[in-house]
């Protein structure tokens, strides 16, 4: 893989230190050709491309190096605008997990098996690449209502249930975390919601909360976690749950102006769309005890839009709505954020890697590199060649390992950087804003 070299490094970084503040402004729009009857949420690739799928007709578009692309028009394969996932391995898993866009050439259709009687709501890969997804399953005709099941698609066991879910999915529905998952259900068909926490491989219910505890909640909009393990909600303000509490972030009710959904940047910047009791308006950033709104006013293609704001790889903010993207230039940080720290120990150097993710799963590639009288050497063989450490960061999780130690008495006295970048799975994209794409840490012996 020609991944990025000792005089690429240098130049960017030359390029990093002379890149002044970036000022937040919509930067570029994408409109359709025409108005679709529906979009779904947009996804980022290993790339940094922008996924997304529209409905009537039904295509899959993709957004990469500025240009927006219908690369399959699947008039009723697709079935509507279905939603997508992007495995840890940088595939593309459209139409709720029947069929997979595998390269740029070609659309590979693959159907897994799946349940008699059954349609798929959207499909979540957890950091081993297995897939999980709620299926809806219709009763017989007597019964007016339909049953909700989780499974396991194609996983070690083959395809399975794992559980039945006592109510009608709401919101993002499906969280994928570490040997376990959180569902968010509407009870009864009621608006009163609650949120399951249940383990993967049992189906034991480990916990549930019930949303009409939380402060404002009238209803329940999209989700997010945060690396703390944190739950943000829109409840219709925005709040998070740390399993047993709740803490408001911004309020909000249906008789003034209310949060439909939430995204979480490493920063510590929470963003929202957000709607009045009589139209939409826009999306707002809290960032810094501060928050902005962006409209049309500001450049937007329109206000209203259902589905979370998308954070790519260099920190744009994506809009997605019936008239096409709209993306902003904020400066801040994407969901997944690489740190470097010295940790104090005793005749060794030690250098410790963080990696905090808000998003969903995700794959990427580590490199550290030392940088020794003028050159870059690469962990972990500490030669000029470029290693990629491939990493699986799980949804809503902080990572942190040691990743170099010396012993102190075979490294001769003075000042050493430490320098770390991330990039998608198998891709020369770098992931951070353009003035932090790169992490040091200065050791001194």
């Amino acid at each position: 893989m020609n991944v990025p070299k000792n005089a690429y490094f240098a130049i960017i970084i030359c390029m990093l230190l002379l890149a002044g503040p970036i000022q937040s402004r919509v930067i570029d729009t994408f409109r359709f050709d025409y108005t679709p009857s529906a979009v779904s949420r947009p996804v980022v690739g290993a790339r940094g491309e922008i996924w997304l799928t529209s409905g009537n007709p039904n295509r899959l578009y993709r957004i990469l190096e500025g240009e927006l692309t219908c690369v399959y028009d699947a008039d009723s394969e697709l079935g509507g605008a279905p939603d997508i996932t992007i495995s840890p391995d940088g595939t593309v898993c459209i139409g709720n997990c029947k069929y997979f866009y595998l390269d740029d050439d070609s659309i590979t259709l693959s159907n897994i098996e799946q349940p008699s009687n059954g349609l798929y709501q959207p499909a979540r890969f957890d950091a081993d690449m297995k897939i999980f997804c709620v299926v809806e399953a219709a009763h017989p005709y007597s019964q007016p209502y339909f049953s909700f099941h989780l499974w396991e698609m194609g996983g070690s066991l083959g395809t399975r249930k794992l559980m039945d879910l006592s109510g009608c999915p709401a919101g993002d529905t499906l969280f994928i975390s570490i040997n376990e998952c959180w569902v968010a259900l509407f009870e009864d068909w009621t608006r009163e919601c609650m949120l399951q926490n249940m383990d993967l491989e049992t189906g034991e219910v480990l916990g549930s909360f019930n949303m009409s505890a939380a402060p404002d909640a009238s209803g329940f909009g999209l989700w997010a976690r945060d690396s703390s393990g944190r739950t943000w909600l829109a409840t219709p303000g925005i709040g998070s749950f740390d399993g047993v509490n709740f803490t408001t972030f911004a309020a909000g009710n249906y008789e003034s102006e209310f949060y439909r959904t939430v995204t979480l940047a490493s920063d510590g910047a929470v963003w929202s769309n957000s709607w009045t009791i009589s139209s939409p308006s826009g999306v707002v950033c809290f960032r810094g005890g501060a928050d902005v709104e962006y409209t049309t006013e500001e450049g937007l293609l329109s206000d209203r839009s259902l589905y979370p704001p998308l954070i790519d790889y260099d920190g744009n903010i994506w809009i997605a709505s019936w008239e096409g993207l709209s993306c902003i230039s904020d400066g801040g940080w994407p969901p997944m954020r690489l740190m470097l720290r010295e940790v104090a120990t005793e005749g060794t150097i030690s250098v410790e890697a963080q990696v905090i993710n808000n998003g969903p799963v995700v794959g990427v590639d580590v490199y550290i590199a030392l940088q020794l009288n003028g050159q870059l050497l690469y962990w972990p063989n500490w030669t000029s060649e470029p290693h990629a450490n491939q990493v699986n960061l799980r949804p809503g999780h902080n990572q942190t390992a040691t990743i170099i130690e010396m012993p102190r008495e075979q490294v001769p006295p003075g000042s050493y950087t430490f320098w770390g970048c991330m990039t998608g799975r198998n891709t020369q994209k770098l992931i951070g804003p353009i003035d932090r794409k790169f992490e040091s840490v200065q050791v001194v012996r």
